[in-house]
Parts: structure tokens; sequence; C-alpha cells
């Protein structure tokens, strides 16, 4: 798992956000109440580079191998779980900018990337390979949107301001986005039962080809065994013969239209 992520994980991008972080969050320690906006776009900022760990350009091969999605995005939170560390780290240094407040900012961040985690897990567990780059752009443009002009800050305290900001709502709010953001990482990374169906090996009648020889087309088992049956079935040849090189060989074998009427007709057209 250490080797996957090690390979897997952009490690330049979360090494520069790091030092991103840092930068962003002593700026708003020096001059709290005019540089306050950049607490938020902080947040923004770890949050959508974690949704960079989950991407998967290589989704089409690797979603076949046996390792699940389950395996794979434990595997690359790996690097998440270091720059969440980073964030808690750089907010205690930086402790005194929050006016008595940093448990609750250090709490936005942990809850945004959790969001964002949720997001890119479910855009994953549906077939898209990359989901960060339009995970990322969003959530940190919403960020900074929502920490420079503050639309609905009576009614929507996304990032409290001074120590007589709503505070507690704010933290209501935070959390109840963790909660369902855990949640539906839970029934994303759940591995749903699938229903049997019957294993066939369907092949369909041999088609001419541009050089005049026969072609065998092997399609999907269920949807040919379905789409034409009268075509496609087992042989009920009588020649024993070939019963026995069939159980002898565990090979199944497809009949043609002079098949089915037994040895004789079959050897008529021939």
């Amino acid at each position: 798992m250490i080797r996957y992520a090690a390979r897997a994980l952009p490690w330049p991008l979360l090494g520069l956000t790091a030092v991103f972080l840092v930068a962003l969050l002593r700026v708003v320690e020096q001059w709290p109440y005019t540089m306050w906006p950049l607490e938020g776009v902080a947040v923004g900022l770890v949050a959508g580079v974690a949704a960079w760990a989950y991407d998967e350009p290589a989704a089409a091969v690797v979603d076949t191998l046996p390792r699940g999605l389950a395996w794979r995005t434990l595997a690359r939170s790996l690097g998440v779980v270091l720059l969440l560390v980073w964030w808690l780290l750089a907010v205690a240094v930086t402790r005194d900018a929050y006016f008595g407040h940093a448990v609750d900012v250090a709490w936005q961040g942990l809850a945004a990337t959790g969001v964002v985690v949720a997001a890119a897990t479910a855009q994953r567990r549906r077939g898209r390979g990359t989901p960060a780059s339009g995970l990322a752009t969003g959530v940190v443009g919403a960020a900074a949107y929502l920490a420079l002009a503050r639309p609905f800050d009576n009614h929507l305290p996304v990032f409290p301001y001074t120590a007589v900001g709503p505070w507690a709502d704010s933290r209501v709010l935070w959390s109840g986005l963790a909660l369902g953001a855990t949640a539906v990482l839970v029934v994303t990374l759940r591995e749903w039962p699938i229903q049997s169906r019957p294993k066939h090996v369907c092949a369909s009648w041999p088609r001419s080809t541009s050089h005049g020889s026969p072609r065998l087309t092997v399609t999907s088992s269920w949807a040919a065994w379905n789409s034409s049956r009268s075509w496609r079935r087992p042989c009920k040849t009588q020649d024993a013969h070939q019963r026995q090189v069939w159980s002898r060989t565990s090979a199944l074998r497809f009949c043609t239209p002079a098949d089915r009427n037994g040895p004789t007709a079959r050897t008529k057209q021939e």
C-alpha cells in the first residue's frame, strides 16, 4: 500500500500546497482584521488539492485489477492524511490569528477535505477517472467567493469573522457536512453483492471475413445468450466420439444448424 501511494500520489503538488498554506496563514496571523478572507482561501486550498490525490489517469486498466476501490482509496488517503496533519500544525503555530477559535478553523479544513474526498470517491465509483480538475476548481473558487464576498453571512456562517462571529452555528454547519460526507463515503466504498448470472461463453455463427475465411466472434455471455437463442446454444449432437472429446477437454462446443440435425446432416453438408 505504501509503495502504491509513493508512486500514485502527486507529491510535488502536495508539497507545494503545504508551503502555500503556511504562507497564507502567516499573512492572516500578521494582519488578522484586514487579511481574514485568506483563512477561507486556505481552507478551500487544502480541500481542493486533496481531490488530486484520488485522480486515476489509468482508471480503465486499474478498475479491472483485483484491488478494489476501497483499497485504492485507503492507499491514496495517505497523502491526504499527511496534508491534514500539516494543516493542523500550521493552524496550531498561527493560533493567535483566529480570535480564540483556532479549533474551529482547524475543523473547517478537516470537514471541507472530507466533503471533497467523498465527492471524488463517488465520481470514481461512477467510472470517472480524473474528477480532481472540476472539484478543485469549484471548491477553491467557492471558498474564495464565500470568504471575500460573504453573501450569506447572516444565514450561512461558513467563515465567521472576529471573536463575536457566529462560531457555534458555523461549527454545527461544518459538523453536518462532515457527517454527510462520511455517510456518502461509507456507501460508496461498500462492496455491494453482484447478482450471479449464468457463466456462458457464447460464440456466434462464423461470418465471412474479407479473406473469405470463417471468423468466430466471442461475445458477452448474457447479452449474446438472450439476443438470439436459436443461433447461440450448446450443440446437441449424437456424435459419441465428439462427446468424449468434449468431456475430456472440458471445452464448450457450439453447434451449427447442420449439427442440430445430427452427424448425418453434417456429413451431407460437408
